[in-house]
């Protein structure tokens, strides 16, 4: 099932941007043949899924058959640690991870700045908020906690929506931000 197209077709489409969506699903001749096509037309290449290292992970491999390169292949992030960064022919290259909000929050924090630089449009502004929920035990990554702002008594408040898991759709639904921790 293509959860995952849809929500980042909506996430990275703005004016003068063209999305084009394949799915090849884990198929690895056809990763390499989309990946080969998108090369020659394509200012970058964003995949979702196949970036870890199980059977099914086949991106890393179908990179390497089209002569890309991956200069990053991995972040300090939670959820999201398994992304890549990287090129193919003349086409920056992104990696997303499989899981959803792993996905969303990858996409928002590294795939939409670099639709803007490409594109010459201002970066989003960040906002600093009041965390109203509690920290987990401290991890050494970034965290990425989708929330929900309020305002009130002169603060602007962060509060966690939804159960944690980066496999979980519903908090983005839930959520107006994304707290960064």
């Amino acid at each position: 099932y293509d959860s995952n197209g849809p929500m980042l077709m909506a996430l990275l489409a703005s004016r003068g941007v063209d999305v084009t969506k394949a799915t090849v699903g884990d198929n690895y001749d056809a990763l390499v043949e989309q990946l080969a096509l998108a090369s020659r037309h394509s200012d970058l290449i964003v995949t979702s899924a196949g970036m870890s290292a199980g059977d099914r992970d086949l991106v890393r491999a179908a990179l390497a058959a089209v002569d890309g390169t991956i200069v990053v292949s991995s972040v300090a992030m939670k959820p999201g640690k398994p992304l890549a960064l990287g090129t193919v022919g003349g086409a920056a290259f992104v990696g997303l991870p499989g899981n959803p909000q792993a996905a969303a929050f990858s996409a928002l924090v590294f795939v939409r700045p670099m639709i803007a630089a490409l594109t010459g449009r201002p970066q989003s502004v960040s906002v600093m908020a009041f965390s109203a929920f509690s920290g987990g035990r401290p991890s050494g990554k970034t965290e990425l906690v989708p929330v929900r702002l309020e305002a009130g008594s002169g603060q602007l408040m962060a509060h966690r929506v939804g159960q944690p898991g980066s496999h979980r759709l519903m908090p983005l639904l839930a959520a107006d931000a994304v707290a960064i921790v």
